[in-house]
C-alpha cells in the first residue's frame, strides 16, 4: 500500500505502511559508512531541519535553536500564538527501538523543563503560558518518512 504524496498522514498510518520494510533494513557496510557518533549527529541535523520546516509550515515562529544552559537544552524554542513552546526533536532511522517520542524519558523530560526555567528567567519571560511539546522525525532508506508533532506532550515536575 502506497501513501499518496499529496495527502497528509499521521506518523501511526506511514508506520503502518512502512513498517515491513524498516524492520527488514540491513545497515550499511560498517567499514564504509560513518562512525555512529557522525551519523547519530547527522541524523539529528536532519530531523532537526525537517522539525523546524514542520513547525513553521504549522504557523509556530522560531525564537531559538539548540538553546543550551548548565541544566539541559531545548533543541527549538518557538512561539504559538501566545503560548511558548519548548521542542524535544527526536529523529530515527528505523523503528527497532521504537518510535521516536518514547525516547523522551522522564530524566529528558526534566531537563528540558531546567532548560525552560533557564531560559524564561534570562529573558525576563514570567506572563505567558509555556508547554512542551515533540516532535518526531522517522527516516526509511534516508528520507524523510513522517514528521509528527506532538502538542503538549509532556509536563515536567517542577
Amino acid at each position: 500500500m502506497a501513501i499518496p504524496s499529496d495527502q497528509r498522514y499521521t506518523l501511526s498510518d506511514r508506520i503502518a505502511v512502512l513498517q515491513p520494510f524498516l524492520r527488514s533494513m540491513q545497515p550499511e557496510n560498517p567499514s564504509t559508512s560513518p562512525s555512529p557518533t557522525v551519523r547519530g549527529q547527522q541524523l539529528g541535523r536532519l530531523g532537526e531541519a525537517e522539525a523546524e520546516a514542520e513547525l513553521i509550515r504549522r504557523g509556530y515562529t522560531i525564537r531559538s535553536r539548540n538553546y543550551h544552559c548548565r541544566e539541559g537544552e531545548a533543541d527549538v524554542v518557538a512561539d504559538e500564538g501566545e503560548t511558548l513552546v519548548f521542542v524535544e526533536v527526536k529523529t530515527r532511522s528505523g523503528l527497532r527501538h521504537g518510535l521516536p517520542r518514547e525516547a523522551v524519558g522522564w530524566t529528558k523530560q526534566q531537563r528540558l523543563g531546567a532548560a525552560a526555567l533557564h531560559y524564561c528567567h534570562h529573558y525576563e519571560i514570567d506572563d505567558r503560558p509555556i508547554r512542551f511539546d515533540i516532535v518526531e522525525v522517522v527516516l526509511f532508506q534516508g528520507e524523510v518518512a513522517a514528521v509528527e508533532v506532538i502538542p503538549d506532550a509532556f509536563v515536567p515536575d517542577f
